[in-house]
């Protein structure tokens, strides 16, 4: 058998201790008590990002009356399109970022999760505090009292004209 630099399984050998100084080893030997073999941090300090998207998510749970099995169901019903989570993963995105199983959703669960929840996406983000989702219905839009057409406000007598347009075009 070959002794010396090369192992059959691959791990890497340090060259004998007599012909190496301390600091002239191939690779970084690492504290074992920090480190795990991997080279992973074993007190690894996860960077806090301060966003309220965790209490959102679990508001907005609450909001829509859906319970943690019910959206994992939901989610599963999407998992044709890549999404997978069980019931400890949406817990881990409802945590609070000091709690060590905390994680965010990808773009793509948060997304779905939104439509599952039918909340508004800036609700969840923090940017805004109103949990509805906006209408898509145009006519109520044009209700609302403050509606702009190229940074000018739209006036009560504009949006009756606006309407009665729209009524004649779609016929309704």
């Amino acid at each position: 058998m070959n002794e010396g630099n090369n192992n059959i399984k691959g791990d890497k050998q340090p060259m004998a201790q007599s012909a190496m100084k301390k600091d002239e080893r191939p690779f970084k030997v690492l504290d074992t008590d920090k480190f795990y073999e991997s080279g992973f941090p074993k007190d690894m300090k996860r960077k806090k990002f301060g966003l309220p998207i965790s209490d959102r998510l679990k508001e907005a749970r609450n909001y829509s009356g859906l319970s943690l099995s019910q959206v994992e169901t939901e989610l599963g019903k999407v998992q044709d399109l890549g999404i997978k989570a069980i019931r400890s993963t949406i817990q881990g995105y409802e945590a609070p970022e000091t709690n060590k199983n905390h994680r965010y959703p990808s773009l793509y669960v948060f997304y779905n999760l939104c439509k599952i929840y039918n909340v508004n996406v800036n609700y969840l983000m923090g940017f805004s505090d109103n949990i509805t989702k906006p209408s898509e219905d145009i006519y109520d839009e044009l209700n609302n009292d403050n509606i702009f057409w190229k940074g000018k406000k739209i006036t009560n007598g504009q949006k009756a004209l606006i309407l009665e347009k729209i009524d004649e075009i779609v016929k309704v």
